[in-house]
């Protein structure tokens, strides 16, 4: 059967614009009633879509959650590189590039961060967050062992659990202060976090030297 195009705009073309907007039907139900919230008739409905539509885009929910919390992650990982790439080779610089890289994408669009902070409570989504907060574990590594020499086997391992405590902590002090329960602004939590970078950077150096 051909499908032809339905006012110029091919079969093809309609079916993504129909993907995209239930993923930001699912950002915005998400962002105000929270991931458990989230059902398919709640997205559809704000999408204006039936769930027809649903089913062309998605198998279930969970088919649904897990495009849209790897959307978010795609981001963070798209500004993230970017940051980093374009800042100077100085740890507190990078780290600066990276924390700002992952709080703007995080708090600049509260949907976001409620959607990749959630998501370690989400079966079918924690473990989309673990492997993400693993990955940019291993970026921060990378930095530590490229710009504090940090390079040899000794330091591997304890590599490994700083840059995890950092990233998983840095995720936790973005929600806590997305919740309003740490008073201070964007740009000193992307320097305090750069500066925690710098400072377990050099505890490793200590502890294995």
């Amino acid at each position: 059967m051909v499908v032809r195009p339905y006012r110029g705009v091919s079969a093809a073309d309609r079916r993504a614009d129909r993907h995209a907007r239930l993923i930001e039907a699912c950002l915005d139900v998400l962002g105000q009633e929270g991931v458990a919230a989230t059902t398919m008739k709640a997205v559809c409905a704000r999408a204006g879509l039936t769930e027809r539509y649903f089913y062309e885009s998605f198998r279930d929910r969970d088919d649904l959650l897990g495009a849209t919390v790897d959307a978010v992650i795609a981001e963070i990982d798209a500004a993230m590189m970017e940051a980093i790439r374009d800042s100077r080779p100085d740890l507190l610089e990078r780290g600066r590039a990276a924390a700002g890289a992952l709080v703007a994408v995080l708090t600049g669009d509260r949907r976001k961060g409620r959607a990749f902070l959630e998501a370690v409570g989400n079966e079918a989504l924690k473990e989309r967050q673990a492997a993400a907060v693993h990955k940019y574990a291993g970026v921060l590594a990378q930095q530590m062992r490229e710009l504090r020499g940090l390079d040899a086997a000794r330091y591997k391992g304890r590599l490994r659990i700083a840059t995890l405590i950092l990233i998983g902590g840095s995720a936790q002090a973005i929600a806590s202060w997305l919740d309003g329960a740490i008073e201070i602004s964007r740009e000193e939590l992307v320097e305090e976090l750069a500066r925690l970078c710098v400072a377990a950077a050099g505890v490793v150096a200590e502890a294995a030297a």
